[in-house]
């Protein structure tokens, strides 16, 4: 028997601006359109962690998709950066 997942409803991202921190071209593209699909309004895409921290500076994302390393660097500093900003409202 056949399971599938559950799709999210389509407007989930609706009007919202999404973060998307990922190294690899082919993964970010499907991503962004993913995104789009879900009625996403903006996807600001970097390949590396300071263009992300970067980004942070300038702009408060709804949502996050990030990567875990991004080649041998971790990516944990933006993820940091968006828990500390959650936290501290």
């Amino acid at each position: 028997m056949e399971t599938r997942a559950k799709l999210p409803p389509p407007g989930i991202l609706l009007d919202k601006t999404v973060l998307l921190v990922e190294d690899g071209l082919i993964i970010a593209l499907v991503v962004e359109d993913i995104a789009t699909r879900l009625g996403t309004e903006e996807v600001l895409t970097y390949a590396t962690v300071q263009g992300s921290l970067d980004a942070l500076e300038r702009a408060k994302p709804s949502a996050a998709i990030l990567v875990i390393n991004l080649g041998d660097i971790p990516a944990d500093g933006p993820a940091h950066k968006l828990v500390h900003r959650i936290e501290s409202g």
